[in-house]
């Protein structure tokens, strides 16, 4: 997997669409620099993320990636105080909790109860299909560690 990655101080000449989620309409890839001539300004870092790799990206920093070929990767952020409208914004743009089904008080809610709304929101077809994808994915991990004959 490559991946660029850009520091907050760089955020001017990238095309964030929205800052909080740090969303930009550029291909950092395969930029057009006629549309978007600040991109060219950009300094960034650019690696290779190998199987088994682990990365940690700094809160506030752009990135992209790009897989060349099919693969698995796992992403995470976590979800607290300072963060929670932005993740929320994520979880609803997935398209498998409906805005409806959250409460019209939900930007009052404390970070733990409006976790706790947002998983209760979760379909539980879903839930099931996430419980079925990752018990694939762990039973594959299993044999592919299991010595070959």
């Amino acid at each position: 997997m490559d991946i660029c990655t850009y520091r907050p101080f760089q955020l001017m000449h990238l095309f964030l669409t929205c800052l909080y989620l740090l969303s930009s309409e550029v291909d950092a890839f395969d930029p057009d620099l006629e549309q978007h001539p600040l991109f060219a300004k950009a300094k960034y870092i650019e690696f290779e993320q190998l199987p088994g790799e682990l990365l940690l990206i700094p809160t506030g920093w752009f990135h992209q990636a790009y897989n060349p070929e099919e693969c698995l990767a796992i992403s995470s952020q976590f979800f607290n105080s300072q963060n929670v409208k932005m993740v929320t914004e994520e979880i609803l743009k997935g398209g498998e909790v409906q805005r409806s089904k959250i409460s019209k008080d939900f930007d009052n809610y404390t970070p733990r109860e409006q976790v706790a709304a947002l998983a209760k929101a979760i379909p539980k077809s879903v839930v099931k299909k996430g419980k079925e994808v990752t018990e694939n994915i762990a039973k594959q991990f299993r044999q592919s560690q299991q010595p070959r004959l």
